[in-house]
């Protein structure tokens, strides 16, 4: 995928499963991890990496979520 800003103004505009606190969320964690690191990372980025390590085929991508919410908070 060439256009990245494409890519990510799809996804803030169709997160229907996540609710604004949670978008928050999610935003100051990509602050926060593209304030350690070099590169920047993108919100499909941490989407997609929440969805391969925290999603299981039993699991909606709602509740793999709402588990890395969990465990950042733990941290």
């Amino acid at each position: 995928m060439h256009d990245i800003r494409f890519v990510n103004t799809y996804i803030n505009t169709n997160l229907n499963s996540i609710d604004e606190r949670r978008k928050k969320e999610l935003q100051k964690i990509l602050d926060y991890i593209n304030g350690e690191l070099e590169e920047e990372i993108t919100l499909a980025a941490l989407l997609s990496y929440i969805a391969a390590e925290f999603k299981d085929p039993l699991k909606t991508s709602k509740q793999a979520f709402e588990d890395f919410f969990r465990q950042w908070k733990g941290k």
